[in-house]
């Protein structure tokens, strides 16, 4: 199935990710492609899933290799020296943490999307230009997966509801 391919694709493109962390490779241009093409099988995938009306084999992995993909990316920004590496090390374990032992979706996007800013702000300082690229590219997806957008900000809004629910009920 097509969309088992691509989050198979994802998956790989956010192990480059990490390698071009690790090697010290600054090549800050590489790394926002990758990434805009990772987010890019990200959209594709559950729109090939939703189309065929059926759910491949590696649909279950997916939020992990979204989670991942945001991990690794905030590391590639850590190697190029702009946030610490204990910052980096507590934020996975909390993120990590509360993926698997509260599992709550919304809350798990809550952790990711201050990371998504951190990256943008280190995108941003080191070349501007890149984060007209990845404008352009949000403002594309939006447009295309509106329907899609709504439903999940509209998820977000009552997972976060059912976490301060939950607060209220002890």
């Amino acid at each position: 199935m097509i969309a088992d391919i691509l989050t198979l694709f994802r998956v790989v493109i956010t192990f480059i990710i990490f390698g071009l962390a690790i090697s010290g490779s600054h090549n800050l241009t590489l790394f926002v492609v990758l990434a805009l093409i990772a987010w890019t099988t990200d959209n594709l995938d559950g729109w090939f899933a939703r189309r065929s009306e059926k759910y491949g084999k590696l649909a279950h992995l997916d939020f992990a290799a979204d989670i991942t993909l945001v991990i690794s990316c905030f590391f590639f920004i850590i190697s190029l020296g702009y946030y610490s590496t204990q910052f980096f090390v507590v934020y996975a374990i909390v993120l990590i943490t509360t993926a698997f032992v509260v599992g709550s979706k919304a809350l798990i996007i809550s952790f990711e999307l201050p990371l998504l800013l951190l990256i943008l702000r280190a995108i941003y300082k080191e070349a501007p230009s890149l984060i007209l690229l990845i404008l352009l590219w949000a403002i594309i997806s939006l447009i295309l997966h509106y329907g899609r957008f709504k439903r999940g900000i509209a998820e977000y809004k009552e997972g976060i509801k059912e976490i301060f629910r939950g607060f209220t009920r002890r």
